[in-house]
């Protein structure tokens, strides 16, 4: 008596599909976490919160304008988040003169989860 039994492995392929819809899922998770620290962000004139952008490869929310820090190219298969403005980095850490005044990493802190659950909700719409 022989029981033949075949196994079909799709792995292979759901992996490619997962690799391929990694960077759309981290660009959804991003647009959520740059709305949040825009939000939070100290307004002088405004520039700062407007400078927020998301980053894939191939796709960028970045607007140039005067004053601003170039865009950071994402690694392959990544996301950048960032904020242009070239004091930027100046508001969320401080200097020895200024005290910090964060907002990504409190956006983050708070929001880590729903950003981890958009990530999900966009990859599951991707892999078929």
């Amino acid at each position: 008596m022989s029981d033949d039994i075949k196994v079909t492995w799709f792995g292979d392929d759901l992996l490619k599909q997962i690799e391929e819809a990694t960077p759309d899922g981290l660009f959804a998770g991003g647009q959520i976490l740059v709305e949040a620290a825009a939000a939070r962000a100290p307004r002088h004139r405004g520039n700062l919160a407007k400078s927020g952008y998301v980053a894939i490869e191939g796709k960028s929310t970045y607007r140039k304008q005067k004053l601003f820090n170039r865009e950071a190219k994402p690694p392959k298969g990544g996301a950048v988040v960032g904020f242009a403005a070239f004091y930027a980095r100046y508001q969320e850490f401080g200097t020895k003169n200024q005290a910090a005044h964060p907002f990504l990493r409190p956006a983050l802190d708070e929001l880590k989860e729903r950003i981890g659950a958009a990530i999900v909700v966009k990859m599951r719409q991707e892999i078929k």
